[in-house]
């Protein structure tokens, strides 16, 4: 698997409501858990709302830091950008995806 970064721009390939976060349990609550480190006002399920927004986001047009600063400023919330790569990982595992 080739690896992803922020200046790259996703594209879904297939229109469908938003599918989750595409990432394990575990995953998903140690990436919670760097996130609360870095801003206290992160919450568990604020990350199924931030994945369903950057779901929301991919439009074939922006690119992942730019869908991750967005979803940052409308959740009030300050992270990593980075952090933000194992959502778009797992919508890509997932064939939901393409870059």
């Amino acid at each position: 698997m080739k690896s992803i970064s922020l200046s790259m721009i996703p594209s879904k390939n297939l229109q469908q409501s938003t599918p989750g976060l595409g990432m394990a349990y575990p995953e998903a609550v140690a990436l919670f858990e760097t996130m609360k480190e870095q801003d206290s006002r992160v919450v568990f399920y604020t990350l199924r709302t931030i994945g369903d927004e950057v779901w929301n986001m991919v439009d074939g047009k922006k690119t992942m830091g730019e869908i991750a600063s967005a979803s940052m400023i409308e959740f009030g919330i300050d992270i990593d950008e980075e952090l933000f790569l194992p959502i778009f990982e797992g919508l890509w595992k997932n064939k939901l995806i393409s870059i």
